[in-house]
């Protein structure tokens, strides 16, 4: 069951979120002794932990979506009704039937083990054209306008899973300048906008989230 009751407060809640990992990210480090030498490798370990933390948040936002948009739980940000797909006979609920889908493409991306991956739109995509809902072509749209989804995959895989994501993320760094920084001083950079990485990514993946839920 989805853990908000429409796709409005799906989004208003992945907002919230958002707003707190930005503010978290960005906060600023002491700059008094000792602080200012002991502080800044534990801030690093926090930002890290904050590319995980989204990454969490917009998997919740996404399963949320769609369980809203296939049974019915309307408005959108855009004020328009959802109405519900119709269940094959021997399916009992929206939510239930999601999961079996989501299984069962999810077995297609990781050999068979059969688990949902809400956190790439291109799984998302795939499930919501078998499942058809009313608002589908807005909701694939809005999830595949984000290519700072994939890059947050790419930092937050090699902080996690270090050396067996090196190639992925050494290519990522290199294409933005940054050859050989860790994943918060990469994400922490500014770029000629004036805004760091981080923010620049949260903003665009923010953005592509309210398209999806219009």
């Amino acid at each position: 069951m989805a853990a908000t009751a429409n796709v409005e407060q799906a989004f208003k809640a992945f907002l919230n979120a958002t707003s707190d990992i930005r503010t978290r990210f960005n906060a600023a480090i002491p700059t008094i002794s000792p602080f200012s030498t002991s502080c800044p490798p534990t801030h690093d370990d926090g930002r890290c932990f904050l590319v995980i933390e989204l990454q969490n948040q917009w998997s919740v936002f996404c399963r949320d979506l769609l369980e809203h948009s296939i049974s019915g739980n309307g408005p959108t940000l855009s004020g328009n009704s959802l109405p519900p797909i119709t269940l094959p006979d021997e399916e009992q609920d929206h939510d239930g039937y999601l999961r079996k889908i989501a299984n069962r493409i999810g077995k297609e991306y990781y050999r068979n083990q059969g688990f949902p991956i809400w956190h790439r739109p291109e799984f998302v995509i795939r499930v919501a054209r078998e499942l058809q809902p009313s608002n589908q072509e807005v909701l694939t749209l809005g999830l595949g306008a984000s290519p700072s989804v994939n890059r947050l995959n790419i930092v937050r895989n090699f902080i996690v899973h270090g050396e067996d994501r090196k190639v992925d993320y050494e290519k990522i760094v290199n294409e933005y300048g940054q050859r050989n920084a860790s994943p918060a001083a990469f994400l922490a950079h500014h770029t000629s906008s004036g805004a760091n990485l981080f923010s620049e990514w949260l903003d665009e993946i923010v953005d592509a989230s309210k398209s999806a839920a219009s």
